[in-house]
């Protein structure tokens, strides 16, 4: 199951991490390279999966309630407004 949500406001950021993805980027590249030139990234998550086994997550500390999300080689999970790291955890 996925819900996702694109900030179409921030049509260049979703473009420059298109291009990066495509192109094979790591995924911690395109993180980065998405919170860098964003005023605000701490409100926000991120999470970046690509068909190569691997995936990276980002959570703002300015985020509502317990906010965050963890990745492996082949999946990522992300919440917010949760009771707390277990339920991303599990």
């Amino acid at each position: 199951m996925a819900q996702g949500l694109v900030d179409s406001r921030n049509a260049d950021r979703l473009d420059r991490a298109s291009v990066l993805l495509v192109a094979g980027a790591p995924p911690e590249t395109i993180v980065e390279a998405a919170t860098s030139d964003d005023p605000k990234f701490e409100e926000r998550q991120y999470v970046v999966a690509g068909l190569a086994p691997r995936a990276a997550s980002f959570t703002g500390r300015a985020t509502n309630g317990w906010a965050g999300g963890t990745s492996d080689q082949v999946v990522s999970v992300q919440g917010n407004l949760l009771v707390g790291p277990e339920v991303v955890d599990r």
